[in-house]
């Protein structure tokens, strides 16, 4: 999208404005584009994911709303695994993991030396 609204700006602003008037008008999408992100909700999916039940709750009945359905009143479940292992614990296992076999402890080994 970032480049079609880039294109399109070239496009207009370059022949009648030049150079000075494309770099002049770069800021401004820009700050159209802050503002909708303080404007706009995360999405209930991520929000569901790190935990903040109540604001996917309150996103997915604002979307509701806005598409014109009416107002709706919805509880979600907490089905969210407790445990949410690190990048560094999902390597440091899997490497721990390959090292038990035999054929992979010799691999690694002939890679170090």
């Amino acid at each position: 999208i970032g480049a079609s609204v880039g294109a399109a700006i070239s496009y207009f602003i370059l022949p009648a404005y030049g150079w000075r008037g494309q770099i002049l008008a770069v800021p401004l999408i820009f700050s159209v584009s802050i503002v909708l992100i303080l404007i706009l909700d995360e999405s209930p999916r991520y929000d569901y994911h790190q935990g903040l039940y109540s604001k996917a709750e309150k996103s997915i009945e604002r979307l509701y709303w806005m598409n014109g359905r009416g107002k709706i009143m919805i509880k979600l479940k907490n089905t969210a695994p407790t445990y949410r292992p690190t990048y560094s614990q999902l390597t440091t296992d899997r490497l721990i993991h390959e090292l038990r076999s035999s054929d992979s402890f010799l691999n690694f080994f002939l890679l170090i030396c």
